[in-house]
């Protein structure tokens, strides 16, 4: 209490900025969440902060709300963030989780394809799976995604949802008729096949087993 205090001296001398900021950490920190909340909100309403702090602050009222459940309220927020900050890829990516948890995932695509954005996490790679087995993979998302488990190689739940999601797709058709997965050129089908193989020998408790994978096809 007697650093909020000494906070809201600083602040009613120097005005907002990073003693604001400071006084957001400390409410929740300390769990109070009901403050902190409103007391972010009327920061974003003023215009004396810094970017860089408006960031934070808008990331920090996104994370406190997907524990509860309330997708709208992120929904809403993520535009507002991405209003101000428009490449911004964790934005649009929480932007798109709270179209996915919503079950507006015809949303969740437009979203994507309108942002593009980076996958640079690897929560972000269940999201962009998803979304592609949903509407469909080119051969250069074939591509991309073996990309992904190349780059999260020691993290083996990353190329277990990518393998099983092409495992799963293989054969599965979208609404108009076309194939979740294309066929492939015969390089790319290789790389495939090596990797998948490649994954399953080091991950032999994983979800992908050696048992007849020298038969697997994207396609059929």
């Amino acid at each position: 209490n007697e650093a909020l205090a000494e906070c809201d001296r600083a602040i009613g001398r120097f005005g907002g900025g990073k003693i604001a900021h400071d006084k957001l950490n400390i409410l929740a920190r300390v769990g109070r969440i009901t403050e902190a909340d409103p007391f972010a909100t009327s920061l974003l309403a003023g215009r004396d902060l810094a970017a860089e702090l408006r960031v934070l602050l808008r990331r920090r009222l996104i994370q406190n709300r997907p524990r509860q459940g309330r997708w709208p309220e992120v929904e809403q927020m993520c535009r507002e963030a991405l209003a101000e900050n428009p490449g911004d890829s964790d934005f649009a990516w929480a932007l798109i989780a709270a179209q996915v948890n919503q079950g507006h995932l015809d949303q969740a695509w437009s979203s994507y394809q309108a942002t593009a954005p980076a996958v640079t996490r690897r929560e972000s790679v269940l999201l962009w799976m998803r979304l592609h087995a949903r509407f469909g993979f080119t051969p250069d998302d074939i591509a991309t995604a073996l990309d992904f488990a190349d780059r999260w190689h020691d993290e083996p739940e990353v190329g277990g949802l990518i393998f099983s999601v092409f495992l799963d797709m293989g054969g599965q058709l979208l609404p108009g008729g076309q194939p979740v997965l294309p066929d492939l050129e015969p390089d790319m089908a290789a790389r495939f096949q090596a990797e998948l193989v490649s994954y399953a020998q080091r991950n032999p408790d994983g979800p992908v087993q050696m048992v007849d994978l020298n038969d697997a096809d994207l396609t059929t």
